[in-house]
């Protein structure tokens, strides 16, 4: 039987299979939320949780929308280029 090391272990070099469809991005959200809630933590001096939370929405959002805008600028470049 395996134990809690090995399996640990080969999960790293046995990655998991994601497929690459459209709906797989969406693994990409809850990415980006834990990184602009940890990234808020680290940078307000005194934690209010209303503040921090509207913070960490608006960074969510504009990190977002941002790598929307960049899916699109490089996906108009592609269709220019082909």
């Amino acid at each position: 039987m395996l134990d809690n090391s090995t399996v640990i272990i080969a999960s790293f070099t046995h990655p998991m299979d994601i497929s690459i469809t459209p709906l797989s991005l969406l693994w990409i959200l809850p990415l980006i939320a834990t990184i602009s809630l940890i990234y808020k933590a680290t940078k307000l001096r005194v934690i209010i949780w209303k503040k921090m939370l509207r913070e960490t929405i608006i960074l969510f959002l504009t990190t977002t929308s941002f790598m929307c805008f960049l899916a699109l600028v490089f996906w108009v470049v592609i269709e220019i280029i082909t």
